[in-house]
């Protein structure tokens, strides 16, 4: 019987893959397998002969892996998620550029503002008054109107404070107007990038409903994206048998070195696995600590206390990829005896979605199709969400509150639908008769 053997390269190897496939059974080999099989017969010598001949090797020993059929809505999640990231961090070096242009112009200027960049006020004051000089002929007044025409909002004590600052800076860098001129075109840049990015973000939603990754959104701490950037860069949890393997495949886990009577650790392994997922796991590691009571009360027990950052952040990884996969295998909502508290995935979406002003149909949409992934013991705590107006964004909790506001907001037609739709689920289940729409 004849095998072909590939080696990954990217994706340059998948046009050669769908090709070959059609003929002849095709085994893949991954780059680092061949290195390993290459070094004792050829140390020091990297050519194409010899990788052929390593690869060989690795066909003969087993080492060629069968790929498993990743589901197309799994592989538009993974390219959406991937490039949506590529986005943001294009922004992100965008951003720091704008920042030294800034300083350029008005030295001390970024200084001013805690987060700079979580109001469009302050890139927008020095964007239309690019010099001290300008800025200060201009009354406070005159500049939150002017603002206001560019569709900014802007409060008269940040324009005082920009002005303030303006007559005390120091002397800006000698090519100021060619720095404002970039900085104007850096800016609209920023905002082209951040528009497209919130477009893939709900294109990133409308696959994310469709999959079992809704449940995770029940763990405080995880969101929209990184939900959707774990998952995508896991696929679909069928492809492994238990939660070790996810981490085993991202390498957090300790590199070990044993000889004769010498036997201690080291760092993680990064070698030969998959780097971005590693990074999915890590960056909601982050979160969790920062976010999620139960998880930071677990980093504070007396024989965790010692870890560092990093290693708590592996540590944590570890215990959220057990954590999702027992979720993902048995279709079950995040609910521990002892974390006190889970938050609402329908919520949550909404909320997202109205920050991307999303219109009513869309959100009852999606909202809906979330419903369908979730278990049916989970729609009485989501109800209750609902009701208590955790659908309203991030000043209000996305779970139910102990005493809910009197002032309560005006429900938008999708949450009402929403709820309808559970109510009627969980007449359903008891055997008794829906209620009738309002």
């Amino acid at each position: 019987e004849s095998v072909v053997g590939i080696e990954r390269t990217g994706r340059w190897h998948e046009p050669i893959k769908q090709m070959l496939k059609t003929n002849w059974p095709v085994k893949m080999v991954h780059p680092f397998t061949t290195k390993q099989l290459r070094q004792p017969a050829s140390p020091g010598i990297k050519t194409d002969k010899v990788d052929l001949t390593a690869m060989q090797r690795a066909m003969v020993c087993g080492y060629g892996l069968d790929d498993p059929e990743v589901p197309l809505l799994w592989l538009e999640l993974r390219e959406l998620s991937r490039y949506r990231a590529d986005l943001v961090g294009t922004r992100a070096s965008l951003k720091a550029q704008c920042k030294c242009r800034m300083e350029a112009l008005i030295p001390g200027y970024t200084s001013l503002f805690e987060d700079f960049w979580k109001s469009a006020a302050p890139a927008a004051l020095i964007e239309i008054y690019p010099s001290a000089r300008k800025m200060l002929r201009a009354p406070a007044e005159k500049m939150v109107r002017k603002l206001a025409k560019a569709g900014v909002t802007c409060r008269r004590s940040t324009a005082e404070r920009a002005r303030l600052w303006a007559g005390q800076a120091a002397p800006a860098d000698p090519v100021g107007e060619l720095n404002a001129i970039m900085l104007r075109d850096s800016l609209a840049r920023i905002r082209q990038q951040s528009a497209c990015a919130v477009r893939y973000e709900v294109r990133l939603m409308e696959r994310l409903v469709r999959t079992p990754l809704v449940l995770l959104l029940t763990i405080t701490g995880v969101n929209v994206v990184s939900a959707a950037g774990f998952g995508s860069e896991m696929g679909p949890h069928e492809n492994y048998a238990n939660g070790r393997n996810v981490t085993g495949r991202a390498g957090l886990f300790p590199s070990r070195y044993q000889s004769d009577e010498t036997d201690r650790s080291g760092p993680i392994v990064r070698a030969g696995r998959n780097a971005r997922l590693r990074h999915a796991i890590l960056v909601i590691a982050h979160n969790l600590l920062t976010r999620n009571p139960y998880v930071r009360a677990w980093k504070a027990l007396p024989a965790h206390r010692r870890w560092g950052g990093k290693t708590a952040e592996v540590a944590v990884g570890n215990k959220f990829v057990r954590i999702m996969f027992r979720m993902l295998r048995e279709g079950a909502v995040f609910e521990h005896p002892q974390a006190g508290r889970q938050d609402s995935a329908i919520c949550k979406l909404l909320a997202f979605g109205r920050e991307r002003k999303l219109t009513e149909e869309q959100l009852y949409d999606l909202a809906a199709q979330a419903l369908d992934q979730l278990p049916d013991n989970a729609l009485p705590f989501e109800l209750r969400s609902l009701l208590d107006d955790g659908w309203n964004g991030r000043r209000n909790s996305p779970r139910p509150t102990a005493t809910p506001s009197r002032r309560a907001a005006r429900r938008p037609v999708c949450v009402a639908r929403i709820i309808q739709d559970i109510e009627r689920r969980i007449a359903a289940k008891q055997g008794g008769h829906p209620p009738a729409d309002s």
